[in-house]
């Protein structure tokens, strides 16, 4: 992998051609009926405009793989018959990875597609705010040319403020006589007090989109559950198709156990269930019985929780990995992945190996100090509430609460007694000052690394070993079976995401390992601290900067913009130029409390480059130019 080209935006293409492909197909009536209906209205021919058609249905139900189905019947048909016109078909999976959910990422997909397809000479305003102005007209004069189909797939699974800010406003109330919309969306739940604030925003844009289509008129097609006599069929098909093969007695218990379920009918349900057990059986982590017995949960979530709790006894840091590949923003290459566990490992060893010492939090304060450029001695003054120049016990415990770096009690009380070294109950400055220049002797200030000092906390424990291929292997094939999505090419490697529209999966990690904000803080702050190490490319400017937005870093945040490789990047990258200004503005806006002169900034960046590096006068007029 090319870290300097390599990057999440490049990739947009092939992420949705992933998503919408098609292992294998198993045929239900229910689907079948829905597919028929598809055919007719896209072969239906009129001179007047149509209207869109929306595929309708409970999440789980297997609206994604039908549609994933009859796009791919729909292309066989074409390669096998000569058409006398021609044909653009466009499809954009909603919540296959986290830029596939903004309308004007949709919408420019959609329209450079058209241009490039239908060779469109004529010039247009292709400014995101001016896309869904041009989209009418620009069918209009494609369908003079041909036929298009464009299929969206999971309307409910759009980003929260475009939702807010365009509702459906950004799709024609009317369509060409040559264009046909086919679209899907889940209907609403109902709420429930375990709902995690990711899944009640998105049951709210589904009833809003919902309540859209029916104001708009457009025609809807349930798609029903697998009838309870298909059930078995189902289940014989999905076994024969399966590179697992099960002894003749235990594949009927599977089939007995599977079909009486109460969630039989539930595609996402059986298919999730039986990967499972598949896997299970594969790789030798648990026998069928004891699979069948594990997975007997009462919702697809249940399900979900049950699958990762069984796997985990078996695949080495399988929780980790979903916490990190869940914080991505875009999600993260194996390499990536594979060197980020490797430093949760350090980091647990070390943790194991500084229990019950001061040490933990006197890292904490060292990182502190770099991340705000603070001097050890003024934080310790703003302890010293009677300007004694001594700080009592009491004094000391009130000022590390100010600090927030997540301190307890008793790690507190620890360091308490190594920097009062002769015990008289007040701790001098200078005997603190002295103890943490010898603890801290190799610390790089500004640079957020305790060196020698976090290298050599393992106190003879043995660190734990990197990951061997076997348990690299294992733990990729576990997290492709739970529903992480893997784009493996020769271009570009193995490239795993979260996808977005899988609240399943999101909601499952959030409840069993995350839970909270400080945790998810956590998991951003290991991205961050590797991201920071890299050299500035692609990759590290549409991931640091955001991660460092979102835990709200903002000093960090105005360091990495201003350095001018970074900035150079970005201002001349189609992808991450908005989203430049967008960080620019946050620094500059009153809540942040940076002062920031992006023009002065500039200058300073730009007067370091140039005397670290001496280029020439030609080079030097490029970057001032």
């Amino acid at each position: 992998m090319d870290q300097q080209l390599f990057c999440f935006s490049n990739l947009e293409e092939e992420l949705h051609s992933s998503f919408a492909r098609v292992p294998q197909h198993i045929d239900v009536t229910a689907q079948n009926d829905v597919i028929q209906e598809l055919d007719m209205y896209c072969e239906t021919t009129t001179n007047d405009t149509s209207q869109p058609l929306v595929v309708v249905s409970n999440s789980g139900m297997g609206k994604s793989t039908l549609l994933a189905s009859w796009l791919s019947k729909k292309d066989d048909a074409m390669q096998s018959r000569r058409l006398d016109y021609e044909e653009f078909t466009f499809s954009h999976s909603i919540g296959c990875s986290r830029l596939s959910t903004q309308v004007t990422n949709l919408l420019r997909r959609l329209v450079t597609g058209l241009i490039a397809h239908f060779d469109i000479k004529e010039q247009m305003n292709l400014a995101d705010d001016k896309l869904s102005w041009v989209l009418p007209r620009l069918l209009e004069r494609c369908s003079k040319k041909g036929r298009v189909t464009i299929i969206l797939d999971g309307l409910s699974n759009l980003c929260s403020q475009d939702m807010m800010e365009f509702g459906l406003k950004f799709l024609p109330l009317n369509l060409p006589s040559n264009v046909r919309l086919v679209m899907s969306t889940t209907t609403p739940t109902t709420p429930t007090t375990n709902d995690t604030e990711y899944s009640r925003s998105r049951n709210m844009r589904a009833k809003q989109i919902l309540d859209e289509i029916t104001r708009r008129k457009w025609q809807t097609i349930p798609l029903q559950p697998i009838h309870s006599s298909e059930v078995v069929n189902f289940i014989e098909q999905f076994l024969s198709l399966s590179s697992t093969t099960l002894h003749p007695s235990i594949r009927a218990q599977v089939i007995d156990t599977v079909s009486t379920h109460p969630l039989a009918t539930n595609v996402s349900f059986v298919t999730l269930m039986l990967a499972g057990i598949c896997h299970a059986v594969t790789s030798g982590y648990k026998s069928v019985n004891h699979c069948l017995v594990a997975f007997n949960a009462n919702s697809t979530k249940a399900l979900v929780e049950s699958m990762l709790t069984l796997f985990e006894d078996s695949v080495s840091l399988l929780g980790e990995s979903l916490c990190l590949l869940f914080v991505a923003r875009h999600g993260l290459h194996e390499t990536e992945l594979f060197d980020l566990l490797e430093r949760v490992q350090q980091n647990a060893d070390f943790s194991s190996a500084t229990k019950g010492t001061a040490i933990p939090v006197k890292v904490k304060i060292v990182k502190l100090l770099a991340e705000k450029k603070n001097r050890l001695i003024d934080v310790f003054r703003s302890f010293d509430c009677d300007k004694s120049g001594e700080l009592s016990y009491s004094e000391f415990y009130k000022g590390m609460e100010k600090l927030d770096i997540n301190a307890s009690r008793e790690e507190v009380r620890l360091l308490i007694e190594e920097v009062d070294s002769n015990g008289d109950g007040e701790i001098d400055y200078q005997e603190t000052l002295d103890h943490f220049e010898r603890m801290a002797r190799t610390y790089t200030h500004g640079k957020r690394r305790v060196s020698a000092f976090v290298r050599n906390v393992s106190m003879g424990s043995d660190s734990s070993s990197p990951l061997n291929d076997t348990q690299k292997e294992n733990l990729l094939q576990t997290l492709k079976c739970v529903g992480v999505s893997c784009l493996d090419s020769e271009k570009t490697g193995c490239v795993l995401n979260i996808p977005h529209g899988n609240t399943l999966l999101r909601d499952a990690i959030w409840s069993k390992y995350i839970g909270d904000a400080a945790c998810e803080a956590d998991s951003r702050n290991f991205v961050i601290d590797y991201f920071s190490k890299q050299q500035p490319s692609l990759r590290y400017c549409e991931e640091l900067p955001w991660h460092l937005k979102k835990c709200k870093r903002w000093p960090e945040l105005k360091e990495v913009l201003v350095g001018l490789p970074t900035l150079d990047i970005m201002f001349n990258s189609t992808s991450l130029k908005a989203e430049l200004f967008n960080y620019l503005c946050c620094l500059t806006s009153t809540s942040t409390q940076i002062k920031f002169d992006i023009v002065k900034e500039y200058n300073k960046s730009l007067q370091r480059w140039i005397e670290l590096s001496s280029p020439s006068a030609k080079h030097t007029s490029l970057m001032t130019r």
